[in-house]
């Protein structure tokens, strides 16, 4: 289910469980979206949503939010979405600024893929020859 953004990050700022959430939630329904319009997108499994008993964030499954986003851009339209971070373990958390890069990616992406589904072509009538609403 998608959730607006958050991109107005700032230097401090708490990232916890719901933050997590909201961004794998969001790719998530990015790839959905996307797989309507491209057939293949790769697209690495992000796993169950975490609970607050889930304390920690570890680098891989940062990286994972970083890939997928950059593949589901890739694969669909290139914007201009930054470069791609990647974390290693014992070293310093994602911060404010890759972030809000990520989650305005996200949402940019989002509104493309809108964009490209509501205006998808379809046909004014039906195979057994009839007009939608009406007879030929």
């Amino acid at each position: 289910m998608w959730r607006e953004p958050k991109t107005d990050w700032k230097p401090g700022d708490a990232f916890n469980v719901s933050d997590y959430n909201r961004i794998k939630g969001n790719l998530e329904e990015l790839r959905t979206m996307a797989l309507q319009m491209w057939p293949q997108v790769p697209y690495e499994d992000m796993g169950p949503d975490k609970t607050y008993e889930d304390i920690s964030f570890y680098a891989d499954e940062i990286n994972r939010f970083e890939d997928n986003l950059e593949s589901i851009c890739r694969n669909t339209y290139p914007f201009p979405i930054g470069e791609k971070q990647t974390f290693e373990a014992n070293r310093p958390f994602i911060g404010s600024a890759e972030l809000n890069r990520l989650e305005s990616g996200i949402r940019m992406i989002r509104g493309y893929l809108e964009g490209s589904i509501d205006g998808q072509r379809t046909l004014e009538f039906e195979l057994d020859g009839e007009l939608k609403g009406g007879m030929l």
